[in-house]
């Protein structure tokens, strides 16, 4: 035991004046920079506060697991940077983007997520996300991110994705009603995933059970969809579910 205490007393002591200098650069890089993190799970949202503040030096000026009542919060605060999951409890990623886009157009947001193929991204990019990163990436390359994204003005996809630019565009051209699902559609799409009757859809919703049947129909034509279980597949790819 005491020699294990010797050894570990002798690495801090050796290796604690780099560690100091590392936490500074990245200080240095992120300083000053108002930050507003948004992840559905409380413990990724209070790590990732925590290593943007005490790491990175940026000022974290609010956080939330909730993306349906953040929207307001986010506006007041008015922060350089948002950082957001896709998926959220009780609201579309790719929904909040947008609206925070139109009424903070100055406000970098970058998304966050475990998911990661290129109808994500595209859809990202769609939204008016500034960057898009994985969540196996390391801690020093997310303030990388930061000043990348607030020093350029154009889209920074992370290398860890594995995922070129091109093969995204030529996803878009090639299909190009794979990120025109509307608002209401995701919204039956959910409840279908959720094993909602389509009786129980319409009621939940207050339309007609011809008018979800017509919703349903129209999603599964222009995604080329031919079954319940490939829209259920389909909203797992896109991190609705």
């Amino acid at each position: 035991m005491t020699a294990i205490l010797f050894l570990t007393n002798h690495f801090v002591n050796r290796y604690k004046p780099l560690i100091v200098i590392r936490e500074k650069i990245l200080g240095d890089i992120c300083k000053n920079v108002q930050v507003y993190v948004i992840d559905d799970e409380l413990l990724i949202c209070d790590v990732l506060c925590e290593v943007l503040d005490k790491t990175g030096g940026c000022q974290i000026v609010g956080s939330s697991t909730n993306g349906m009542s953040v929207l307001n919060d986010i506006i007041e605060k008015k922060p350089d940077v948002v950082f957001m999951d896709l998926k959220l409890n009780d609201e579309n990623g790719f929904d909040l983007i947008s609206r925070i886009r139109l009424k903070l157009p100055e406000t970098r947001i970058i998304v966050l997520s475990g998911y990661c193929n290129t109808t994500l991204i595209g859809q990202a990019i769609k939204s008016g996300a500034s960057a898009y990163l994985t969540k196996n990436m390391k801690i020093e390359d997310i303030f990388g991110a930061i000043n990348i994204t607030l020093s350029d003005p154009g889209f920074y996809l992370a290398p860890e994705s594995g995922i070129n630019l091109n093969d995204i565009i030529n996803e878009q051209k090639l299909y190009p009603n794979q990120y025109s699902v509307t608002r209401r559609e995701r919204e039956i799409l959910l409840l279908i995933a959720k094993e909602f009757s389509t009786r129980e859809i319409a009621e939940k919703l207050g339309i007609s059970e011809k008018t979800v049947r017509n919703h349903k129909s129209h999603m599964m034509q222009k995604l080329n969809i031919k079954s319940d279980a490939g829209l259920i597949k389909y909203a797992y790819y896109m991190a609705y579910i």
